[in-house]
């Protein structure tokens, strides 16, 4: 689920570009699993309607993220 979420971040809010939602769909619908060294896409399995996080990233401890916790993270949020 991280790498999917990165992925996604990535595709659809970084690279701001006419093909980023193609690309982003390719990687994570259509592409074969040889593209990740794997039998099949390791995305397939994966619930997009749940995005939630089974891991931490840890990124509100870094100094300058004002002690926030992703939109994504499993831990309840504390302020």
């Amino acid at each position: 689920k991280n790498a999917y979420i990165y992925i996604k971040w990535a595709c659809l809010q970084v690279a701001q570009t006419p093909d980023a939602e193609d690309n982003f769909l390719y990687l994570t619908k259509y592409a074969d699993g040889s593209l990740f060294g794997l039998s099949q896409n390791p995305f397939l399995s994966f619930d997009a309607n749940n995005p939630v996080r089974k891991k931490c990233c840890l990124y509100f401890l870094l100094p300058n993220s004002k002690e926030e916790k992703c939109k994504t993270c499993p831990l309840a949020c504390k302020k």
